[in-house]
């Protein structure tokens, strides 16, 4: 039983050692947008928590991009591995921001990763997240009014 142990020790610290490394590793992450249909730049923001995202404060990237053919495509380089989650809007107005009516709903196109939806404002990060590995990801969405 002990010869079992002394076999199987180096083995799961090997293991353990190689997850380690995979997931301190930068990757790049590459971001498609379609539903970039009318006038204005696409901006977006790379989250990596649940409270910067609710805040849409703190991203870890962040990209201002100009669409062609109804699709606005960035990628972040020298991404930690972890769990991300992406907010974009169309800035038709060309004011730099999102902008809203009264009530607060979006009156320019907006979306969010794994086209991530709520019934009453933005999505949670949970709906909207997803994880880099170490080879990289390319992630797709959707703008919608």
């Amino acid at each position: 039983m002990k010869l079992r142990r002394s076999i199987f020790r180096p083995l799961s610290a090997a293991v353990a050692m190689l997850a380690m490394g995979m997931t301190g590793r930068a990757a790049d992450l590459r971001i498609t947008i379609s539903g970039a249909d009318g006038p204005g730049k696409v901006y977006l923001q790379v989250f990596s928590t649940a409270q910067s995202f609710n805040n849409r404060t703190g991203g870890v990237a962040a990209e201002i991009v100009t669409p062609s053919k109804g699709q606005a495509t960035a990628t972040i380089r020298n991404l930690a591995a972890g769990r991300y989650a992406v907010a974009a809007f169309q800035d038709a107005e060309g004011t730099g921001k999102l902008e809203t009516n009264l009530v607060g709903m979006p009156r320019e196109p907006y979306g969010f990763s794994n086209d991530a939806r709520a019934a009453l404002g933005p999505p949670s990060f949970e709906r909207a997240a997803f994880t880099v590995l170490a080879g990289g990801l390319g992630v797709s969405f959707r703008l919608t009014r």
